[in-house]
């Protein structure tokens, strides 16, 4: 159904009686301010029913509500890492690390680590992996191939999501950082003087806010801030950065870029 059907659906629930926890899972762009008309819509149910937005903009998640800040999810720590591709990967079992073959359970850290700790990448590969044969032999040979060339498209495809949704004249601005070596800490004045230099960006100040967009789009890791809030240092993610690296290679980029 569309927003207003979901509305006046709401509205028929008696509010004395029925409390509510409605989500808005990865919203992407607020154009028509859909999450405040949601919460307007919602606000007269004082029973404690509530709205969970989930975004990868920072921009929409301080515009749904103004009032207090954004909860910042950030990556998991290894023993999660490891719990959330154990569950995904045997979804049937209630205790995973009890249930589990111990043998795939000491395999099981070294793939989460592939996956940088994060929770997208995790689920993908045990998917992948409640798939196919639970055995030690298989899972070594996934945890070689995690090379971020063949499986890991599966990853990418989640990830890209992000870098999608980018406006056409951002997008050079996000390949070019396929550039740059894996695990390198970027000097942000150095990169907004590369992308003036490549025409990418007018000037610095607008290098700066396709920077800010690409965080807000977590494409980008900031690493460093400077005194005054500003980026100082950044990083991409090795499975974003594989992602530009192969996007960049047919469009002749990196040819333009170097010549």
């Amino acid at each position: 159904m569309d927003v207003e059907s979901l509305i006046e659906k709401w509205r028929e629930f008696p509010s004395e009686e029925h409390r509510c926890l409605v989500v808005l899972d990865d919203v992407w762009e607020d154009n028509k301010g859909i999450c405040r008309l949601v919460q307007r819509s919602f606000g007269s149910m004082m029973n404690g029913s509530r709205v969970l937005v989930t975004t990868r903009s920072s921009v929409i998640a301080k515009q749904v509500n103004t009032s207090t800040e954004p909860h910042q999810l950030g990556l998991l720590s290894d023993d999660e890492s490891v719990e959330l591709l154990l569950n995904k990967a045997f979804p049937h079992l209630q205790d995973v690390k009890t249930s589990c073959p111990k043998d795939l359970v000491d395999l099981a850290p070294q793939l989460a680590k592939k996956c940088g700790r994060l929770p997208l990448a995790l689920t993908e590969l045990g998917s992948i992996l409640s798939g196919r044969e639970t055995t030690p032999y298989v899972w070594k040979k996934m945890e070689e191939k995690m090379n971020w060339g063949s499986d890991g498209k599966e990853f990418q495809k989640v990830l890209a999501l992000s870098y999608e949704v980018l406006d056409y004249d951002k997008k050079p601005c996000f390949l070019y950082l396929g550039l740059f070596p894996q695990d390198y800490e970027i000097s942000a004045s150095l990169l907004f003087k590369l992308w003036v230099a490549e025409g990418l960006v007018k000037d610095e100040d607008a290098g700066y806010e396709v920077l800010e967009e690409l965080v807000q789009r977590s494409l980008v890791q900031i690493k460093k801030r400077r005194i005054d809030g500003r980026i100082k240092k950044c990083s991409v993610h090795d499975l974003l950065l594989e992602l530009a690296k192969d996007d960049i290679k047919p469009k002749g980029f990196v040819a333009r870029v170097c010549a």
